[in-house]
């Protein structure tokens, strides 16, 4: 939002805080999507450099000292950072944690041009079932035409689940009419391009698309717009139908919120894309120890046809991990297992068993 809502402000009034803003956007991108927020980004500063260079050279002096420097302090201030943090966790400044997540664990790669890697030995069968499982079986489907067409009416699908659904649908269809208006065919080919970074990823979650959100939802009130003025034997029946679009939205919401767990898409298995939080059985399990005095050690063990893809997670720390308030492991039986609870020897020990109806967790 930042990104793109920055863009027609520095064209119209060139001003510092505009610049500065857009910086901010760009280093927020780096730091969450960076593949995905670089093409936004390169996009973005492509139009913005065009439309300095085609200004006369007075104007182009002021757009140097009012968008490129500020701009270029706060990339060069974000991207220090980022350098640093790189440096002391990982040795490189340019190592990024995804590169050392997927270097450690991963056997396919991200694009379909680039070649399977070699296996790494895997502590736990639900790590092997998830990167030698589901991951290479995608990677091998992407090669072919058919695999191809299949994954990308998948992200398809899940995009139009997650940002638009049935209420939204009706203005996210005309939008080939708005791309005709010439104040928004760069965002219609700003859209364009990121879908086409999207496409050619093998793997896709709806929140890969984040990035462009604001994008996609400019481009929508534009089609309610062009929608409000269409007519049908003499009845304004386009207002009617935007004017619709709200309560619908809203009696959405609602009923999202009444029954979540009917509005919860099991392909959508991540703790973000749940409506309320502490849902899941998980959350309930953190914010119970949270509450309980002490430090807590959990050991997750998952049953013998645990889900990786269809499963919610149990298994994941914060940074920090020997200061958290909770460290959650994965069982790796009685034997394997006394290392780590003489490591933490002053934790409080729990078992949680998250594939047993309902979850259940016990002390040690």
């Amino acid at each position: 939002a930042l990104v793109i809502g920055a863009l027609p402000r520095l064209r119209c009034f060139g001003r510092v805080r505009d610049s500065i803003a857009m910086g901010v956007g760009v280093a927020l991108l780096a730091n969450s999507r960076p593949y995905e927020g670089a093409v936004l980004g390169v996009t973005v500063a492509t139009a913005l450099a065009i439309w300095a260079v085609s200004r006369r050279s007075p104007a182009t002096r002021v757009v140097l000292l009012r968008v490129a420097l500020p701009l270029a302090f706060v990339l060069v201030l974000a991207g220090g950072g980022m350098a640093y943090y790189n440096s002391q966790v990982f040795g490189s400044a340019l190592t990024l944690p995804y590169q050392i997540n997927r270097a450690t664990y991963a056997v396919a790669p991200v694009f379909p041009w680039q070649p399977l890697a070699t296996a790494p030995h895997y502590n736990h069968e639900v790590m092997r079932k998830f990167f030698l499982g589901w991951e290479v079986m995608e990677y091998r489907d992407s090669l072919t035409i058919a695999g191809r067409t299949t994954q990308t009416a998948v992200k398809a699908v899940r995009f139009w689940e997650c940002y638009i659904g049935p209420a939204l649908t009706i203005p996210f269809l005309i939008l080939p009419l708005v791309c005709f208006d010439s104040k928004f065919r760069f965002l219609c080919f700003a859209g364009a391009l990121l879908a086409a970074a999207l496409g050619v990823e093998i793997f896709f979650a709806p929140h890969y698309a984040a990035p462009g959100a604001a994008l996609l939802f400019i481009l929508l009130v534009q089609g309610m717009r062009r929608l409000q003025l269409w007519g049908w034997r003499g009845h304004r029946s386009g207002r009617l139908l935007v004017q619709s679009i709200l309560p619908v939205c809203l009696m959405a919401l609602v009923a999202a919120a009444s029954f979540p767990k009917q509005f919860t898409s099991r392909e959508l298995n991540f703790g973000q894309y749940y409506f309320i939080p502490n849902l899941t059985p998980r959350d309930r399990v953190e914010q119970r120890l949270n509450n309980t005095e002490g430090n807590h050690l959990v050991i997750v063990k998952y049953g013998t046809h645990h889900d990786p893809l269809q499963d919610l997670e149990w298994v994941y720390n914060a940074a920090d991990i020997d200061h958290a308030k909770i460290v959650w492991a994965r069982d790796m039986g009685d034997a394997k297992n006394e290392e780590l609870l003489r490591y933490y020897a002053s934790r409080h020990v729990w078992l949680a068993e998250p594939d047993v109806k309902p979850p259940r967790l016990t002390s040690r």
